[in-house]
This record gives C-alpha cells, structure tokens and sequence, in this order.
C-alpha cells in the first residue's frame, strides 16, 4: 500500500473477531494499535516497513508518525 506518497509493505497482521471499519477505512489511537476495515472484516497491523526504513512494529511506527484518523 502507500502512505504519504511512499510504498508500505505490511508484514504482519491479525483478524480481528469484530468488523466495525467501513472498507479501505482505518482506526489507532496514535500509540499502540492500527486497524484497517477490509471487505471480509477489519485487520490489526502489526508489524510494517515504510520505504526507506526498517521494518518496524506498529506502536513504533505510530511514535514517528501522526496518522488523521477519521472523527
């Protein structure tokens, strides 16, 4: 995927056992967690790698980046 205009690869995840995000829509408290809606249900992304940096898990992703969650 991207963000920011740069390429995302996702290399960890986990279903989650409720689906409350609209499709290609997402969720985080800024912190800890990130989830993303999907059309079979929503996902928790664990661990990511944006270009040009290491691969990473979320919160430490989420500490070096402000993500503008839908209100």
């Amino acid at each position: 995927t991207t963000f920011e205009e740069k390429q995302m690869k996702v290399f960890r995840t986990a279903v989650l056992s409720s689906s409350q995000l609209a499709p290609g829509s997402f969720a985080s408290d800024g912190s800890s967690y990130l989830h993303v809606g999907t059309a079979s249900g929503d996902l928790s992304i664990l661990e990511l790698q944006l270009e040009g940096k290491k691969r990473m898990p979320v919160d430490a992703f989420l500490r070096g980046y402000t993500l503008n969650t839908p209100s």
